[in-house]
């Protein structure tokens, strides 16, 4: 219908609309046999034509409710432009709008959909091509028998009409209030099925939370005959489909029907149908069907079959009869073939039956019923109880030699089994055969009732033999889960013997033997059990779930079993692996009698100690009670360890160990619940750790109250100081769950360290974890007076050196305070925070994240420390501040820095590697900028390498302490460094612009102080100044020198000339610790020059220096302008001195260190400096250059070195 209006619409695209409109309206009138108007027509030109109508009508047949057909407010069509042109119509999109179209049948049951062919032609049905038809806000109705009209609101609708492609369509839609998406596939085009060809459809329909989705393979559009539809229903509710349907249908649900439907031969055919239909008023209140199947005919026999569930109840049912028609008119007595099934009840009947003059004879097909209270449990609510146990099927046969039952099977007592039996008559009549339990009820009533009656033998001329062979696959309900019983089983003389027997208690094979007989009315057991190995650790595969639903924790515990007869059974054990310790030939005895079961531990070794115990059950009574005494008269714990194959971390041995314990319950968690637990041991001695540090135990216990936490205590003496250890755990109930049991296990140690109170607290859980040693979560906390330590974290692995983070922080009151309890001496007062993510992985110990504050220095960065084998340090740091002044201390009142000795020890013992960044490196009285330093300590060499001051400051170390005695070689390198920037704050800088100094200098010495490797070092230093003003004498170092001088030659002058600086230059040779300067030093002011000699005491730091002033003339000087005096610099380089000497010989009696008696003021001196302008390039040119290697300094150093006297030293 929507394709001929489509058909309309694509037929006026090619006329012209002006023109040929009313032209268009007959031809279609005349292909379609039905009126077409059209009110107005356009076409749009472009790359793709467009053709628009408004108006189009196609009018009904006569006899119908209504003139049109179909109405549609709008159409546009766009066709292909380049086929046009070549006298072709191809279209590339159909869009129609507002349609509107009515179906119906007149009088005579004529449709008004079907179109005819025009007058004297007898053609096929030839639809137009779409390759997308679309169609919005549209209308399509038809009219019911009754008269009433149904209509589907089309909001939006797309389809592909085309010759030889398949038909598709797709829409959203509204019908009866419900919104709707619908899907149409078939095989073949349209046309073909209009033609007669038979379609192949599948329909989606998609209410909101439902879906109807059919597969119809139809003989024609028409006609059902011979139709084959599958189909599926589902969704979450039923009442989706009321509006569809015009019913109101329950909310029930979720819910799905499938099924396949063929109509043949006058028969309906339903194959494979299935329901699933839950949220019934009713309980059970879920319906399901997995399958049908259904045949009704005419001359067919009915037939019936469905197979499901009703709630968790199972059911069949299936049924056989004659013909629908014949059932209609029937008033009864019509054959019928029956059999149904609920949970265990069954009922089918059918076989066979003869009469012969020997008697009777049958082969039947029996079918008993089961448990006849299923109906009443399904529907009445009747509570569950024990079963009518009726449920038994087999063959049975009878002939003249006796009774046979073959493949026996179903239910008894409970119990379903399986087998064949068979009873030969006579004299003496025996029973033999086969039977197999599937699973034992050892709680089924039937069963309590045979043990409980003794059973009286027959009479002696016909007595019963009884020989079979059982097997039993599992015993339900018991403590522990019971398997695969075997035995040969024998009844003679009222005896039963069950010899040999083996079977499986929770995956662990058993053998043995028993028998059974009765005294007074009560069945009595003797027998034996042996089991090779009982293996803890392996799972139980068949074993109750201990946690959850049908956990065997929380089921009562039997005491029927326990109560329906006695026994006197001996187990013996060979081994038990898989627990914390390993059990060896246990030998018990145990003794049942009256519900009391007596297990007497008589030997037993564990882990190759001696054990002995007693375990009494009482179930005598509502609930089991439980008493245990066990006790070992010593515990080797290097044997424990040994076991467990841990190295040797304790030894010694515990005396005395017993364990008492006592519960009640019914059931096991409620029983581990209630018991008290108690262990207790003599006072015992032990050694532990790498250095086997004594460690001796006062009293030692571990307690549990019904319901309380486990406790266990410890006191004594370690390290010569009292300890007290506290650790709880939580209730016992808990380790029936172990993945969840004590979820925070605490430990409290209290001892003292130097006379000071040490507290150790640590938290970790769930024990699984410390179990399992790997991943255990740790919280350590330790206080001491001043001082305070955590860690927290998971520890990876407690058993091996695996990675492991711990957040770690420090907080330290007084450093020297708290270093000194642990032995530590010579450490400053200072205040230390720090924090940082310690690892331990494989003997390594790393500090990542590290952020330290000590005193006023600060530090982040990571550090490694590895401990195994030789200690090895490393770290990266950045610091703000370095101040080392607060670690080198005061010197007043000890012993000054100089003589302190140099212990070498720590440097051959560990090796190191350094990367420090600094800002601020503070030593005393100078201040280094950007310090970046990288060094490395490997069998006490010391190789250090530093920079600061944006490089302009560079420096060298060399330091073997392996040597027997220390030697060192330090290069040092100054370029155009700002003297006041070296200077630390708090000792003042001059003013004024002070000249930037350089110093090249490489010196190595010996000794087992820094005053004795002064006092045996050489090497050369070269020290020049660029321009700058001196300082007065209040300045520092080489500055108040300089001064000093200043004020010597010049006094009382304090023109800025005389204080301007051009240029400074020293060249030192250092032997022997004394630097001399050979080559002179020279001051270039504006207006004069100051030159002179001297040398420097490096041991006693003593200095000698003379000078004199020239005045400068046409650039260049000469004797003539030398001053009257010669200024003699004395004292020391922290104090120096300055006067006037008139003799102009720079030798003193007291400085024979430095003059050798002889004058450094010679007049070659002179005369060098006279044959050059510039003194300071002479004096630079004149140095050694030569880098030498510091290995080579320090080799080139003599062996052996001059005692060294501090009398004859004096501070610097």
């Amino acid at each position: 219908m929507l394709a001929a209006v489509a058909a309309v619409a694509l037929f006026l695209s090619t006329l012209d609309a002006d023109v040929y409109r009313r032209a268009l309206e007959r031809q279609f009138t005349f292909a379609l046999q039905r009126a077409v108007s059209i009110e107005r027509m356009s076409v749009k030109l472009s790359l793709a034509p467009t053709l628009s109508v408004q108006g189009l009508r196609i009018a009904n047949p006569p006899g119908t409710s209504r003139p049109d057909f179909a109405t549609a407010a709008s159409g546009d069509v766009r066709i292909d432009l380049i086929a046009l042109l070549h006298g072709l119509v191809v279209v590339q999109a159909v869009h129609l709008q507002g349609v509107d179209l009515l179906l119906e049948r007149d009088a005579q049951g004529k449709d008004n959909w079907a179109f005819g062919a025009p007058p004297g032609e007898k053609a096929p049905s030839h639809l137009p091509d779409f390759d997308a038809i679309s169609v919005t806000g549209s209308r399509i109705a038809w009219r019911r028998a009754d008269g009433r009209i149904d209509a589907i609101q089309v909001a939006r609708a797309e389809a592909t009409v085309r010759e030889g492609a398949p038909f598709a369509a797709r829409g959203q839609l509204t019908y009866r209030d419900t919104a709707l998406r619908v899907a149409l596939k078939a095989d073949d085009s349209l046309a073909s099925a209009l033609n007669g060809k038979p379609p192949h459809l599948l329909l989606m329909v998609e209410p909101k939370g439902a879906l109807l989705s059919v597969e119809a393979k139809l003989p024609s559009l028409t006609s059902l005959a011979g139709a084959d539809l599958s189909f599926e229903l589902k969704g979450e509710h039923l009442e989706v489909w009321s509006d569809l349907v015009g019913h109101a249908l329950p909310a029930w649900g979720p819910y799905r029907l499938a099924a396949r439907v063929r109509h043949a031969d006058a028969t309906l055919q339903v194959d494979d149908w299935q329901l699933a239909l839950a949220g019934l008023p009713m309980q059970p209140s879920r319906l399901e069907v997995r399958s049908g199947k259904a045949v009704i005919g005419e001359q067919t026999d009915t037939q019936f079959s469905a197979a499901g569930q009703l709630g968790d109840t199972p059911f069949s049912l299936q049924a056989r009869s004659t013909t629908l028609p014949q059932l209609l008119k029937s008033a009864g007595g019509e054959p019928l073939a029956l059999q149904a099934t609920l949970a265990q009840l069954t009922l089918n009947a059918e076989g066979k039956f003869a009469l012969t003059r020997e008697g009777a004879t049958f082969d039947l097909a029996a079918h008993a019923l089961g448990d006849a209270l299923a109906p009443a449990r399904v529907w009445a609510g009747v509570r569950p109880g024990p079963a009518l146990p009726v449920d038994l099927t087999a063959r049975l046969t009878k002939d003249n030699r006796g009774y046979a039952a073959k493949n026996l099977h179903g239910h008894a007592l409970g119990s379903a089994v399986s087998g064949d039996l068979a009873l030969v008559l006579g004299q003496r009549p025996a029973l033999s055969g086969a039977l197999t339990v599937a699973r034992l009820d050892p709680y089924h009533p039937g069963l309590k009732a045979a043990f409980a009656v003794e059973p009286k033998a027959a009479p002696s001329e016909h007595p019963l033999e009884v020989a079979l062979s059982l097997r039993i696959a599992d015993a339900g309900g018991l403590p522990l889960p019971l398997k695969n019983v075997v035995t040969d089983l024998q009844w003679r003389n009222s005896v039963l013997q069950f010899e040999p027997l083996a079977a499986s208690v929770a995956d662990t094979d058993i053998t043995g033997d028993a028998s059974m007989r009765w005294t007074q009315g009560r069945p009595q057991v003797d027998g034996h059990l042996k089991v090779a190995l009982i293996d803890l650790a392996k799972p139980c595969r068949s074993c109750t779930p201990t946690t959850g639903s049908g956990s065997v924790l929380d089921a009562p515990l039997p005491l029927e079993p326990l109560r329906m007869l006695d026994a006197n059974v001996g187990i013996a054990i060979a081994r038990v692996t898989g627990a914390a310790l390993p059990l060896s030939d246990v030998a018990a005895e145990a003794r049942l009698q009256g519900g009391k079961l007596d297990l007497v531990l008589g030997a037993a070794k564990a882990a190759d100690m001696p054990v002995q115990g007693r375990l009494t059950l009482d179930a005598s009574g509502s609930a089991w009670g439980i008493a245990v005494d066990a006790k070992s008269e010593r515990v080797d714990l290097g044997a424990v360890q040994r076991s467990l194959k841990q190295g040797p971390v304790v030894d010694g041995v515990i005396p005395d160990l017993q364990i008492t314990a006592d519960a009640q319950g019914q059931t096991l968690r409620a029983l581990l619940a209630q018991t008290r637990l108690s262990v207790r041991s003599a006072p015992f001695s032990l050694a532990w750790g790498g250095e086997r540090k004594p460690l001796t135990v006062d009293r030692a216990s571990i307690d549990a109250a019904p319901g309380g936490p486990v406790l266990a205590r410890a006191s004594g003496h370690a390290f010569d100081s009292p300890i007290e250890l506290a650790i709880a755990g939580g209730p016992l109930a808990e380790l029936l769950a172990p993945d969840s049991a004590w979820p925070t296990i605490t430990a409290q140690l209290s001892t003292a360290l130097q006379g000071q109170s040490l507290q150790i607290a640590a938290r970790s859980g769930p024990l699984h974890r410390l179990v399992a040693m790997r991943d255990v979560p740790l919280s350590l906390q330790a206080t001491m007076p001043g001082a305070q330590a955590s860690l927290d974290g998971v520890v990876t692995q407690l058993t091996a050196s695996a990675a492991t983070g711990l957040d770690a922080h420090v907080e330290i009151a007084d450093l020297a305070q708290t270093a000194a309890l642990f032995g530590q001496q010579g450490l400053p007062p200072l205040p230390v925070d720090a924090r940082g993510r310690v690892t331990i992985d494989h003997g390594t110990l790393a500090v990542d994240g590290l952020s330290a504050k000590v005193g006023r220095s600060d530090a982040t960065g990571r550090v490694q420390v590895q401990w195994q084998g030789r200690p090895r340090i490393s770290a990266e740091l950045s610091a703000k501040l370095i101040d080392t002044t607060e670690w080198l201390g005061s010197e007043a009142g000890g012993t000054p820095l100089l003589d302190r000795p140099l212990d070498a020890r720590p440097l051959q013992a560990q090796d190191l590697r350094l990367h420090l960044r600094a800002d601020r490196f503070v030593l005393p009285r100078y201040t280094l900028g950007k310090l970046e330093a990288d060094g490395t300590l490997e069998s006490g060499l010391v190789v250090f390498k530093g920079t600061a001051a944006d490089g302009n400051l560079r420096a060298d170390l060399r330091l073997d302490a392996a040597r027997d005695i220390p030697a060192g070689a330090l290069r040092l390198s100054l370029k155009d460094m700002d003297t006041q920037a070296l200077y630390t704050e708090t000792t003042g800088q001059p003013s004024g612009k002070a000249p930037h100094l350089s110093i090249t200098a490489q010196v190595a010495g010996a000794g087992g102080r820094l005053r004795e490797i002064l006092a045996t070092s050489q090497g050369d230093v070269l020290i020049t100044a660029g321009p700058g003003i001196l300082p007065d004498a209040s300045g520092q170092g080489l500055a108040k020198m300089a001064g000093n001088i200043l004020e010597v030659l010049v006094p009382g002058r304090r023109d800025n000339d005389l204080r301007e600086l051009e240029c400074a230059a020293g060249h030192f040779k250092i032997a022997s610790g004394v630097a001399t300067s050979t080559d002179g030093i020279a001051f270039r002011l504006k207006p004069m020059d100051i030159l002179g000699s001297g040398a420097i005491n490096l041991e006693t730091g003593q200095i000698l220096f003379g000078y004199r002033a020239v005045r400068r003339q046409l650039f260049s000087f000469s004797l003539l302008g030398l001053t009257s005096g010669l200024a003699q610099i004395g004292g020391t380089i922290s104090h120096p001195t300055a006067q006037l000497n008139p003799s102009g010989a720079l030798v003193a009696g007291t400085a024979a260190w430095a003059t050798m008696g002889l004058s450094l003021l010679a007049d070659d001196l002179w005369r060098k400096f006279e044959a050059t302008d510039n003194p300071c390039v002479r004096i630079a040119a004149g140095a050694d250059k030569s880098n030498h290697p510091l290995d080579m300094l320090i080799h080139a150093l003599p062996q052996r070195t001059r005692p060294f006297s501090p009398a004859s030293a004096s501070a610097p």
